[in-house]
This record gives structure tokens, C-alpha cells and sequence, in this order.
């Protein structure tokens, strides 16, 4: 950005707060006339606020490259699901966040929201950067906004084969078309607050 200002909605001016309030998506850029990038740069925290990853999103060529590296050594060694979610919150236990993403017109699988998993190795970090053409700036800054999610588990992108029933139904259940079985919300990073015009979201 040239000639760009960044604010943040805090109570106080130390550090709590200002965790606090990034979490809850009240940050934003100002800018008067020239805007040279185009994408997000934020922080993945825990339920008690603490950095559990880098992350960014930029967009170019019609797509997006998404990079993720871990901080602090939280994530347990292993594979994570990592998706976009439909809303720009991160409370309590992330449920907040709503479910993954769906750009206008795609309601299949996968979601547009799902992303390459994060592989985190023994010595507790990892790091990936993937591409997707399933979403585009502006469905992040959509009304309800938008958030990355990073799940406790594997995601298994429903890839559950006919020959595993359920209820006497082959191939995966709802449940599993939904989430993924990737397990509970461990961190979680405001893209887009909801509710919030395009014009004020993080850059």
C-alpha cells in the first residue's frame, strides 16, 4: 500500500488487548488512492489467544497461493485440516467461524474453502504453501466475512470409498461431507470480519 494507515479497535494500548482485538477482526487498512497488493497476512491463535501460526493469502493470475507456517510449537505432530470458513469470527470454540466456504453457485465436494493440510513434523513446526482457484478475494470479503480454521486432526475430504456403509448407505455421511472428520478447532484467524465492506478488511 502507498500513503495507507493500519487500525485497530482496542480498549487499551498492550499487548492483551491488541490480541484480542486482531482475533475478533477489529483491525483494518486505511488507504487513500493507491493499493499495489492484493491479498490477507495474519496470525492463526488458539482458544487463549496464543500464536499458533503464520499465514497468507495473495492472489494473483486468477488464484490464490496460500502459505501457512507454524509458530510456538502448539500443533501436535501430524496432518491438520486447514479450510476457510464461511464467517469472520474466531470465539470461544471457533464454532463461531460457521461452516467452510462456499463461493456463489458451488455447493459440491470439496468445498470451495477446503485447502492442502498443514504437516506439522516431530519437532512440533511445519509449513505449507498450496494454490487454489476455488475461491477469490472478494468471496472473502463477502458479508459474513471469512476465517482460516486449522483442525486438531487429519482431514480425510470425505474420501470414503462404497464399500464402507453407513446406516446401510455407502460412502461417506453427512457429517464427514461437512467436516472432514478433521476433529475439533485449535486456531483460528479472521480474514474478513463479518459484516464488514470490502473497504475494511486486512490486507
Amino acid at each position: 500500500f502507498r500513503n495507507s494507515a493500519t487500525h485497530v479497535l482496542a480498549p487499551k494500548l498492550d499487548e492483551p488487548a491488541i490480541r484480542t482485538a486482531l482475533k475478533a477482526g477489529h483491525a483494518y487498512v486505511a488507504h487513500d488512492w493507491m493499493c499495489d497488493a492484493t491479498g490477507f497476512r495474519f496470525e492463526a491463535a488458539d482458544a487463549a489467544g496464543k500464536p499458533v501460526a503464520n499465514a497468507s493469502i495473495d492472489f494473483s493470475d486468477g488464484y490464490a497461493t496460500v502459505t501457512v507456517e507454524t509458530t510456538g510449537g502448539i500443533l501436535s505432530p501430524g496432518s491438520h485440516g486447514m479450510h476457510i470458513h464461511s464467517v469472520g469470527q474466531c470465539e470461544g470454540d471457533f464454532t463461531s467461524a460457521g461452516g467452510h466456504l462456499q463461493v456463489a453457485g458451488h455447493t459440491g465436494h470439496p468445498s470451495s474453502g477446503d485447502l492442502t493440510p498443514l504437516n506439522v513434523r516431530g519437532d512440533g513446526n511445519g509449513k505449507v504453501v498450496a494454490t487454489t482457484d476455488a475461491f477469490t478475494e472478494a468471496a472473502l470479503k463477502g458479508p459474513g466475512g471469512s476465517a482460516l480454521i486449522i483442525h486438531q486432526g487429519p482431514d480425510n475430504f470425505a474420501n470414503i470409498p462404497p464399500r464402507y456403509t453407513h446406516d446401510g448407505v455407502p460412502g461417506p455421511d453427512a457429517e464427514t461431507l461437512a467436516t472432514g472428520d478433521a476433529g475439533g478447532r485449535v486456531a483460528c484467524a479472521v480474514l474478513a470480519p463479518a459484516g464488514a465492506s470490502s473497504s475494511a478488511s486486512p490486507s
